[in-house]
């Protein structure tokens, strides 16, 4: 048997997955992405109405006069700011109703010229973002009655894979029966970068529920943190 929180799958799927969840590339990190480019955008995806905070890892122009923020790319800034108090680059949020793919960008003004940084953003339905998560809870549970538990892992966010891990090993014998384990999940919440399931599952004769969080990888993949 699992920890007591629970293992989770969602209700009402109708369909098998039909999409591995992509493996986590050497190296990945918000720190990696950022030296890259200097503006980052948190999170970089999820469901509409979607709330995005806008940050800057580095300082990449020296005496900026002025910042223009265009979050949806399309060339018209949405507003403008300043630096704050000489030391800080200008940070704000902005809201995304509805779905689509976006460059948020900003245009910086120094010395009579301008820089452009940008960083995408992929807005979904709230249909289709439940929908890509369910996707990686069944592709996980396909893994795990196969017994392929490195396959499995790939669905797990990298911060609870070594717990997991040692868990499926111990529980290798059980797995080929996961389902009455891993039972179906509904959405719940989504707080930004977490997106919270519920799972009921009926042990002993009662009815038990048991939360599901998914949460943003260090690579901008959503994967299950924690059942």
């Amino acid at each position: 048997m699992f920890i007591g929180s629970a293992f989770v799958l969602f209700l009402g799927f109708p369909a098998p997955a039909v999409a591995s969840c992509p493996p986590l590339a050497p190296g990945s990190s918000w720190l990696l992405s950022a030296a890259v480019a200097p503006l980052m955008v948190r999170p970089p995806n999820g469901p509409a109405p979607l709330e995005v905070e806008i940050k800057w890892f580095t300082h990449p122009i020296r005496q900026p006069t002025r910042f223009e923020f265009d979050v949806d790319g399309d060339g018209v800034p949405e507003w403008t700011d300043t630096m704050r108090g000489n030391l800080y680059y200008p940070r704000g949020t902005h809201t995304y109703q509805r779905p689509g793919q976006f460059a948020f960008t900003v245009r910086v003004h120094h010395a009579g010229q301008v820089t452009t940084f940008s960083a995408p953003v992929k807005v979904f339905s709230p249909v289709d973002f439940d929908r890509e998560l369910q996707t990686r809870w069944e592709t996980m549970r396909d893994s795990l009655r196969r017994g392929d538990v490195p396959a499995a892992l790939e669905c797990i966010h990298s911060e609870s894979r070594r717990r997991y891990g040692e868990i499926f090993r111990l529980l290798a014998s059980d797995l080929p029966n996961v389902d009455k384990i891993l039972t179906k999940i509904t959405f719940k919440e989504h707080r930004r970068e977490s997106a919270i399931y519920e799972m009921e599952r009926i042990d002993d004769g009662r009815t038990k529920l048991f939360d599901v969080q998914f949460e943003i990888d260090a690579d901008g993949i959503w994967r299950v943190r924690s059942f």
